[in-house]
């Protein structure tokens, strides 16, 4: 039996380069690090159940999962409070009130004057909702400048989650764990 939140124990799906055995504990933050094809969304698929591995054994023990995917579906002509209170009322989970300060999100703007990095923030505040067991995030960083990274990070660590982002750079900080696909 395993120690771990979730476990995955030789898993290998045919988008991927080769098999993998990693373990993830709560309230930790793990980066999935590789380059184009090596099998980081595949992984984030596997674990959230979206995808069967053609090899290997997916444990999880989460209730309660969220995935932020690469590219994002916003709606253009809300305001950011308008999404995020139609969000609240479709699926009766609140908001991160300390993220969204983290985040910094200019409520009033409509989604489709925002920034990319913006956006980025808005989709990551939409995955923390509802305080969830296991937050996937595919490239949660790549559009954000250094001082949002930071800010993105800090909060990562201080979080009771089992966070799992993709990136193509390591990031360097000591509370995130490494796993070089």
């Amino acid at each position: 039996m395993s120690t771990h939140f979730i476990k995955l124990d030789n898993i290998k799906h045919f988008d991927m380069e080769k098999a993998h055995s990693f373990g993830f504990d709560k309230g930790k933050t793990y980066q999935l690090i590789g380059k184009n094809g090596s099998g980081k969304t595949t992984l984030l698929k596997i674990i959230a159940g979206f995808i069967t591995p053609n090899q290997g054994i997916c444990l999880n023990h989460a209730n309660k999962i969220s995935i932020m995917p690469d590219i994002h579906y916003l709606p253009p002509q809300m305001t950011i409070y308008m999404y995020l209170h139609q969000l609240h009322e479709l699926f009766k989970e609140d908001i991160d009130i300390s993220l969204l300060s983290v985040l910094e999100l200019p409520l009033s703007k409509k989604i489709d004057s925002l920034s990319l990095g913006q956006k980025q923030k808005l989709a990551i505040l939409q995955s923390f909702m509802g305080n969830p067991e296991v937050v996937l995030l595919d490239e949660p960083l790549k559009t954000l400048d250094a001082h949002s990274k930071k800010k993105v990070i800090q909060y990562f660590k201080n979080s009771s989650s089992l966070i799992i982002y993709s990136s193509h750079h390591p990031t360097h900080d000591q509370h995130v764990l490494p796993y070089h696909l």
